[in-house]
């Protein structure tokens, strides 16, 4: 009974449920869920788009396909600066080699990190900072796909377990102006 009223609370439901009326109130929640809400978010974007949004299953299924994550796709994604000294370079191509390491989970993993969205995005902007010892981490901004990782790896290793260990974290931080 507490796990129903939890549902009905959290869908705004101000009838308290008996045998009498559960049916109808499960009803009336669906209908709003199913029903009401969507219709409410696509009058929303009619006005928008218009009538100019035409686009069938066959594209559709297309620009998802084009937004599935690959190796290649995020290699190309990594935008570095154009000049880089020794440091940032070798941090630069430990990212790549990184990159290259990475499963369908940890390249949606590292695009989730790095964007905020585990599909490909048009580019991870990559700036190097000089963070040391227990401050030295990547960060990501999400809304502008800033990817800030430390010059100040050694080893490959280390970036790898650095790196790792955040994207394993499931704590991401996620801070707000």
């Amino acid at each position: 009974m507490n796990d129903l009223l939890e549902v009905l609370e959290s869908n705004e439901c101000k009838k308290l449920p008996t045998p009498a009326n559960i049916q109808s109130i499960i009803e009336e929640n669906a209908h709003r869920e199913i029903l009401q809400e969507p219709e409410f978010v696509i009058e929303s974007w009619r006005k928008v788009f218009g009538t100019n949004l035409e686009i069938d299953q066959n594209e559709l299924c297309d620009i998802f396909i084009e937004k599935q994550p690959t190796v290649k796709k995020i290699l190309n994604a990594l935008n570095f600066p154009d000049v880089m000294d020794c440091g940032q370079q070798s941090t630069a191509n430990y990212l790549k080699r990184f990159v290259k390491g990475l499963d369908k989970k940890g390249m949606e993993n590292f695009l989730r990190f790095c964007t905020g969205s585990n599909l490909m995005s048009e580019k991870i902007t990559v700036e190097f900072t000089r963070l040391y010892g227990f401050e030295r981490r990547p960060v990501a901004h999400t809304c502008g796909s800033i990817l800030q990782m430390p010059s100040t790896y050694e080893t490959f290793s280390d970036m790898r377990e650095e790196f790792e260990n955040v994207l394993s974290s499931n704590v991401w931080e996620m801070s707000f102006v």
